[in-house]
């Protein structure tokens, strides 16, 4: 398992844009189990 900060924008954006990784990470820090129907980055 690798540690990332997420103040790493590269990381940042792969996380949070990245649907299957964006569920992973949810779930373990949040511990909940999340579907979202899409992500946006941008408004």
């Amino acid at each position: 398992m690798t540690l990332a900060r997420l103040d790493n924008e590269v990381f940042f954006k792969k996380v949070f844009t990245n649907q299957i990784v964006f569920r992973a990470f949810a779930k373990d820090i949040v511990g909940i189990d999340v579907e979202p129907d899409k992500i946006e980055t941008e408004k």
